[in-house]
């Protein structure tokens, strides 16, 4: 705001000796001046300091830019120690994406991809009422589709209410991983009513 202030005080000044002095020593010489050059001098100042002043004006009421935006994380999830995981947050762009394509590989009654915490782990394939069959081509996509994902701390199957499965169901889970990954990373562990995957190095977006 300096600059054209001090513009516009010496265009007063220079209109001052041209228009209203012109007799004092300082008001001859500028008169002297303007005639050669064809204009009067305070007239270009005045234009300018306006300009200035405007710019000033203006640029101080234009909005802000707005921030640039940040990558990722919307949902998250995180892990506690000892075992403990918190509940996937609603809103990572990369979750939402893993939510979609869960339901493309099994969401059916008998079979569905659960995004919960209440049992300790952040994804779980829950069994309801299926056979031994029908258990084994839905763990088959259930490991296919884990193979294509950041690895989770852990992932589970539970089953309820399938009186027909028989064996211990972390076997044909162990199995099915067996074909995506290698045997150090994944370590399967039978649980009263299922099996779980637990990760030996879990993609850092599960962790807060």
């Amino acid at each position: 705001m300096v600059v054209p202030v001090v513009v516009l005080l010496a265009s007063a000044v220079l209109a001052w000796l041209s228009v209203f002095d012109r007799a004092s020593p300082l008001a001859v010489a500028l008169v002297e001046v303007e005639t050669s050059f064809g204009f009067a001098l305070w007239i270009p100042f005045t234009l300018a300091g306006g300009a200035l002043l405007a710019a000033r004006i203006l640029g101080k009421r234009a909005p802000a830019p707005p921030p640039p935006a940040r990558p990722l994380t919307r949902d998250s999830v995180r892990v506690r120690p000892a075992g403990e995981v918190s509940a996937p947050t609603e809103g990572a762009p990369w979750l939402d994406t893993l939510r979609v394509s869960a339901r493309g590989v099994s969401d059916d009654p008998m079979g569905r991809i659960r995004f919960d915490d209440a049992a300790g782990v952040p994804i779980a394939l829950v069994l309801t009422g299926v056979t031994r069959e029908q258990a084994r081509r839905r763990v088959a996509a259930y490991a296919a589709w884990l193979a294509t994902i950041p690895a989770p701390p852990v992932a589970r199957i539970r089953v309820v209410s399938s009186p027909d499965l028989e064996g211990p169901l972390h076997g044909l889970f162990r199995g099915e991983l067996a074909k995506h990954f290698g045997a150090e990373a994944v370590r399967v562990a039978s649980i009263h009513d299922g099996a779980d995957a637990v990760f030996a190095q879990p993609d850092a977006r599960w962790r807060a």
